[in-house]
């Protein structure tokens, strides 16, 4: 799992369709606030939100080098 508290800020307010992530990898998930986010291609990131995000070891690598993404189980 990765989460990413201003993963938001590095992709500015697009909505989720308009954001550029590596091929294989895809948001499972997001945490905003106490509530979970049902995803759609209009959802837009907000600042704060925790960001799942499911791939293959390589793309998940790509992803993390272009957004600065940090690795962890759990905040």
């Amino acid at each position: 799992m990765l989460y990413r508290r201003g993963l938001a800020l590095a992709v500015g307010s697009q909505q989720l369709k308009d954001v550029d992530l590596p091929d294989g990898t895809m948001v499972a998930m997001i945490g905003r606030d106490d509530e979970m986010i049902i995803l759609k291609g209009d959802t837009v990131l907000e600042d704060g939100d925790r960001v799942t995000i499911l791939g293959r070891p390589e793309a998940i690598n790509e992803l993390r080098a272009r957004f600065g993404i940090v690795v962890s189980a759990a905040e």
